[in-house]
């Protein structure tokens, strides 16, 4: 079983859910990040972090904590108001029109799960609280304050919050709930502000019950310079919605101990004045105080042995790095590199979702892999920052295991994306908005379809199967890719024709046309690759032997030099075999179209 990976590539170091690598090693067997398909997802209880109230109050215990430490400090004698520059939404669509609307906004984060919760088992099935007559259960998001939210969707506004956004000092204050900074302002005072906040906001995640003791620890530990000892196991919140005050004041206390840690990193940064005056006020050291703060990046690829090249990034895939309500989308490039626009506090989780980037939900080349009728596939993972050091590390879907479906979507995904936008020998691309339904299972015989029905009500156009109907294992790379590339054969055939052309066109000319993409487009990973084929049920060799220089007395494969573009232009309003003969012969002048007959012959 040939296995692919994703690698990520960090500056931080990860702590939850990777194991601890010194060199590019990769720690397939014991991955703690593996989540089996269909484990369910289980979520705690916790208030929101960001709400005003919440966010004031560790505010107010950050400051006073490091007021003691810095008397007098630059950072003390500045107002900082808290403004509401968020809101947490959630949508119930009532149908698949509604649906879709809100699957193919850009402007959305969209989650199926509400994120405000701490999830206590990370899982692929998460079993929501409502579901509609039709299916549809609610869809959980994050926007600014003033963005408007799409016009006949069922929505409701959960909370108004205050999430910091980090480095945007040029921002007013309206914006960004950050205090703005003034024309010829040292720069210290904004990154001095940013550090702050980064402190405020995983103190608001403790206060509000978003962390497991492990994580807080960690945080504590980090503040405070070195370890704090708690006692007790899970976190538990009171009825107010706070944690028990022995916790909250060893959190207090770690922050008024950060004054030693500073000082042991940086003896002279506390060297100064104690006025307000910011030549002389000390500087708080950013990078220094908030330990915990880390600006998430990272390289997605596919590896497997036996494929040319052995290592190839997913390109133009959608990554969402997200904590609590904060979240952040963005797509990888064309050397698989993706990274955030704004640092996290403390451990996040990166979602990938099995899609490329659309300008609008009727735009062109655009594709979604689906898990379900109306699901998108996704796959989430734990890790987090303490240190700065810059470690590689290398992420595996399988962790060693021969039986996963992460695996199996990650090789439909470059496949399809191989097809919308890298090198086909010029036929024509998928101009659909396209969307696929990945299957957990095998086909009965089957390991792929495509439906000139299923482009109509906003269905999925292709199934993919991702398990072998012989064997009930997943299939390997080079099957899935070649299936994949199959089944967008047809759809591109089937926009060429009218619905009711398509129809028509005879399966051996269908299929035979099929099994050609898919040969061609599959050596372009796999050099020694080939199709099966059958006369009888009509997925024949013709394409392959049009074009390949291989030639066979016995086949009557005497055929050779078309192209994938030639022969795909004859198949513009083909029906029958006959007519895709003569075409090919009329068309194009080559040296062996006296042996086209022959082959067509044989074929049939």
């Amino acid at each position: 079983m040939k296995k692919i990976i994703i690698a990520f590539s960090t500056a931080i170091v990860l702590i939850f859910g990777l194991a601890l690598m010194n060199s590019c090693q990769k720690e397939e067997e014991t991955d703690p990040n593996y989540v089996p398909s269909g484990q369910e997802m289980i979520l705690g209880e916790g208030k929101i972090a960001y709400s005003i109230e919440n966010m004031q109050r560790a505010l107010d215990s950050a400051q006073a904590a490091l007021a003691k430490s810095f008397p007098g400090a630059r950072l003390m004698t500045e107002e900082i108001n808290l403004r509401v520059n968020n809101k947490y939404v959630r949508f119930l669509p009532k149908d698949s029109i509604e649906h879709e609307l809100l699957m193919e906004d850009s402007t959305l984060n969209l989650f199926n799960y509400p994120i405000d919760k701490p999830i206590l088992q990370n899982g692929t099935v998460y079993e929501p609280e409502y579901t509609n007559e039709n299916g549809f259960s609610w869809l959980y998001s994050v926007v600014p304050l003033h963005q408007q939210l799409p016009e006949g969707i069922q929505t409701e506004v959960i909370e108004e919050v205050f999430i910091p956004d980090y480095g945007k000092s040029d921002h007013s204050a309206i914006s960004t709930g950050r205090v703005a900074r003034q024309e010829g302002e040292d720069e210290d005072i904004a990154a001095d502000t940013n550090a702050l906040y980064a402190a405020v906001e995983a103190y608001a995640l403790y206060l509000a019950g978003q962390m497991d003791d492990e994580e807080a620890n960690e945080m504590i530990e980090a503040f405070s310079g070195g370890n704090v000892q708690r006692q007790g196991g899970t976190l538990r919140i009171n009825s107010d919605g706070t944690l028990e005050h022995k916790k909250v004041n060893a959190f207090i206390e770690a922050l008024k101990g950060v004054k030693n840690a500073l000082n042991m990193i940086m003896p002279r940064a506390f060297a100064g004045g104690t006025s307000g005056n910011s030549s002389t006020a000390p500087k708080l050291c950013a990078k220094c105080l908030v330990s915990t703060s880390w600006m998430p990046e990272g390289d997605l690829f596919i590896e497997d042995p036996t494929m040319t090249p052995n290592r190839v990034p997913l390109r133009g895939i959608k990554v969402i790095v997200h904590r609590h309500l904060r979240a952040r989308a963005m797509y990888t490039d064309d050397e698989g590199h993706f990274e955030s626009d704004t640092d996290f506090s403390n451990s996040a989780y990166y979602t990938i979702h099995f899609r490329n980037r659309s300008s609008s939900w009727l735009g062109r080349r655009y594709f979604r892999i689906n898990s379900g009728k109306t699901g998108w596939f996704t796959h989430t993972h734990r890790i987090t920052g303490k240190t700065k050091s810059s470690v590689d590390y290398t992420y595996t879907f399988t962790g060693g295991s021969p039986d996963n479906f992460n695996e199996a979507v990650a090789a439909m995904y470059l496949a399809t994306e191989h097809y919308y936008f890298r090198d086909v020998d010029g036929i024509d691309r998928p101009k659909r908005h396209m969307k696929i339904w990945a299957k957990d299972e095998h086909g009965d015989g089957i390991n792929g379809s495509h439906s000139a029905s299923r482009y109509f009500f906003l269905r999925n156009q292709l199934h993919m199967f991702a398990k072998s109907s012989a064997t009930s294992d997943y299939r390997d790379t080079d099957g899935l890719m070649a299936t994949m590339f199959h089944e967008l054969a047809h759809s591109t055939h089937y926009i060429q024709n009218s619905f009711v052309k398509f129809g028509n066109i005879e399966t051996r000319v269908k299929e035979s046309w099929a099994r050609g993409v898919q040969y061609v487009l599959t050596r372009k990973y796999f050099p020694s690759y080939n199709i099966p084929t059958s006369r009888s049920s009509g997925y024949t060799g013709l394409v392959r032997d049009l074009i390949d220089t291989t030639n066979s007395v016995i086949s009557g494969d005497m055929v050779s030099g078309y192209t994938l573009a030639q022969i795909e232009h004859t198949l513009i309003y083909t029906e029958t075999w006959e007519e895709w003969e003569q075409k090919i012969i009329q068309y194009y002048e080559n040296d062996t179209e006296d042996e086209v007959s022959d082959l067509f012959d044989y074929w049939d």
